[in-house]
């Protein structure tokens, strides 16, 4: 497949044509809300957990907390990391651990990583060096430098990636800067340097080439693919480590609603897994309940058509979650909600907002945070430093 086989089926002239023939449905609002869901929430630099009535289910005590992730939660309490269930109990307490994530926690004791299961028990034995939450039933994992792909028993389900990828694991972040790549926001201190037409990168001074094909990964596997990188240039492979869309990308993010966001020389847009059906926007929003933000002077929404059916009359907006999403009319200005006909069904008026979860949503009035519905109404008096969504 080469890039003349993308086909762009909205081309920007006609968006106008299409949206005033169309009638946009609004999706069903009436989301099932968990009665267990928590939410953390932040007071005098302490954390702790309250229920959808407000009240502090679990006391603000910790030093460090995660929200709720499959009814376990990661806290810092007395210098000691502990997963606590939804009463508070301690499930068990490890040195250094991550949040839970389809099931297992990585975990790290002495200098090696392992995975737990929800009862706490060593399921994957401490034998990495580094390793990721899973995804899509994978994790990348490594040692001595070298990164594999587990599933959920441990076992190698890809071969060597690259010995690379242990300074962009947890979601950091590479930037270009004329002809170098510079590892951002993950504090690795760690720069990707070119010379003699190969590519490596520097750190603690020492220089290692990367010979590998797949040059470093950037993100874990969503529905089914993750990013990669050859010369420069991003695709994406599956889970069987076949490439199924071609490195031709200069940008690529990750699958969200069937479509990623890409970025080339042609202009930016969404491609499917197929990489057919792609569309140009100058956004860099991923897809979520059907639609995605599209930024600019006024923020717009497209569906999966390409369609606009929310006009640019917003900046500063968020993704829709439970069909509403934040939004605010003019930079600095206060914040309200809309739906996904455009209609401002909850006024601007606060200072700051979350999304929706759970038919809640975190807003900030004057300086403090508390909830509100999807009517508007502050069912949780704002009384909290900072807080999160309920989940």
């Amino acid at each position: 497949m080469t890039l003349h086989s993308l086909k762009i089926i909205i081309p920007r002239f006609l968006k106008s044509i299409f949206l005033a023939s169309i009638l946009f449905l609004s999706a069903d609002l009436s989301y099932s809300q968990n009665s267990q869901a928590m939410a953390r929430v932040k007071i005098k630099n302490k954390y702790g957990y309250v229920d959808r009535k407000g009240t502090l289910v679990i006391p603000a005590q910790f030093e460090e907390a995660e929200d709720f992730r499959e009814g376990i939660a990661l806290v810092k309490f007395n210098d000691k990391h502990e997963y606590i269930d939804r009463t508070g109990t301690v499930v068990t307490t490890v040195a250094y651990g991550k949040p839970f994530s389809e099931g297992l926690a990585a975990i790290r004791t002495a200098d090696k990583w392992g995975y737990i299961n929800k009862t706490g028990k060593m399921v994957i034995a401490e034998n990495y060096d580094s390793v990721d939450p899973f995804h899509d039933g994978l994790a990348s994992v490594a040692i001595n430098d070298k990164w594999y792909y587990i599933d959920t028993t441990g076992k190698v389900v890809l071969p060597v990636k690259s010995s690379i990828e242990n300074l962009v694991t947890d979601f950091c972040f590479i930037e270009r800067n004329h002809d170098k790549f510079v590892i951002t926001g993950c504090g690795l201190g760690a720069t990707w340097v070119e010379f003699d037409n190969k590519i490596g990168y520097t750190y603690n001074n020492e220089t290692v080439i990367v010979p590998q094909q797949f040059q470093f990964g950037l993100w874990h596997f969503q529905e089914g693919l993750a990013p990669f990188v050859i010369n420069h240039k991003f695709g994406y492979i599956n889970k069987a480590g076949k490439i199924v869309v071609p490195a031709i990308f200069d940008v690529a993010l990750d699958f969200k609603d069937g479509f990623a966001y890409v970025e080339s020389g042609w202009g930016n847009g969404y491609i499917n897994r197929d990489c057919y059906d792609t569309f140009a926007v100058a956004g860099t929003h991923l897809f979520n309940e059907g639609l995605a933000l599209v930024s600019g002077n006024k923020d717009y929404y497209i569906d999966k058509y390409g369609v606009v059916v929310i006009q640019g009359k917003y900046i500063g907006g968020g993704d829709f979650h439970e069909g509403l999403a934040f939004m605010k009319t003019r930079y600095n200005g206060p914040v309200g909600y809309i739906d996904k006909t455009g209609k401002v069904v909850i006024p601007f008026q606060f200072s700051g907002a979350r999304n929706f979860q759970e038919g809640l949503a975190a807003v900030k009035i004057h300086r403090k945070w508390g909830y509100i519905d999807k009517k508007g109404t502050l069912v949780i008096p704002a009384q909290f430093d900072e807080t999160w969504d309920f989940n």
